[in-house]
C-alpha cells in the first residue's frame, strides 16, 4: 500500500527516533507499505528546520539521507503533463476502490477538475475551495505555532501568544514559590 506521509510526522520522526511519530513513519516505509512524500514536503522540512531547529540540521540531513532511499518522492503537479498524470492517477485510485483522495498544495483549478471528474470525495488542504471537503490542521488554525504561515492557512485564534504568556506566568510562579500555594495542595 502507498502511504502519504504528513510533514508533521516527518518533522517529529527526524527529531526523535524513539517516539510514536517515528514508529508510524517506519510502518509507512516498511514492506508491504511504500511511503510517499511530495517534493514540497522536503522543501518545507528544510524551511522549518532552518527557522525552528537550526541546531538540529544535521539530524534532518541524516534522516533525509536514509528516508530518500526508502520513500517515493512525488513531484508537485505544476506542469500540464504532471497535472494530467495526477488526474489519471486519481481515476486509477478511484477504480482501485479508494474511498477518498486528499490533495495538498496543488493549484485550485487542478483540484476542481479532479473533484468534478471523480465520484469519490476529494479533500483539499491548500487546494482551493471547489473540492468536497477541507482540512486545516487544528494547531495551525488555532495559531499554536507562530512561524508556519502557508498561503492557504487562515488563523482563527492566536493561541501561541496565550500559551507563551501562560507558560511564562507558570514558570515565574514556580520560581517564586507561588505555585503551588496552600489551596492547591492536598
Amino acid at each position: 500500500m502507498r502511504i502519504l506521509i504528513d510533514t508533521n510526522i516527518l518533522i517529529s520522526a527526524a527529531l526523535n527516533s524513539h517516539g510514536t511519530p517515528y514508529k508510524a513513519y517506519l510502518k509507512a516505509v516498511t514492506y508491504p507499505n511504500k511511503g510517499i512524500i511530495c517534493d514540497q514536503n522536503i522543501e518545507e522540512l528544510w524551511r522549518i528546520f532552518n527557522r525552528k531547529f537550526p541546531t538540529k540540521i544535521s539530524m534532518l540531513e541524516k534522516f533525509l539521507a536514509y528516508s530518500l532511499s526508502v520513500i517515493e518522492v512525488a513531484t508537485t503537479p505544476e506542469m500540464e503533463e504532471d497535472a494530467e498524470k495526477l488526474i489519471r492517477d486519481a481515476h486509477l485510485l478511484e477504480e482501485a476502490g479508494c474511498f477518498a483522495i486528499v490533495l495538498e498544495k496543488i493549484p485550485a483549478t487542478l483540484a476542481e477538475r479532479v473533484a468534478s471528474e471523480l465520484t469519490i470525495p476529494i479533500i483539499g488542504i491548500g487546494a482551493g475551495g471547489h473540492v468536497d471537503g477541507q482540512v486545516l490542521v487544528i494547531q495551525d488554525m488555532l495559531g499554536m505555532n507562530n512561524g508556519f504561515r502557508p498561503r492557504f492557512l487562515r488563523r482563527y485564534a492566536d493561541l501561541y501568544t496565550v500559551m507563551t504568556d501562560a507558560i511564562s506566568r507558570y514558570v515565574s510562579d514556580v520560581k517564586n514559590c507561588d505555585f503551588p500555594n496552600e489551596k492547591e495542595q492536598y
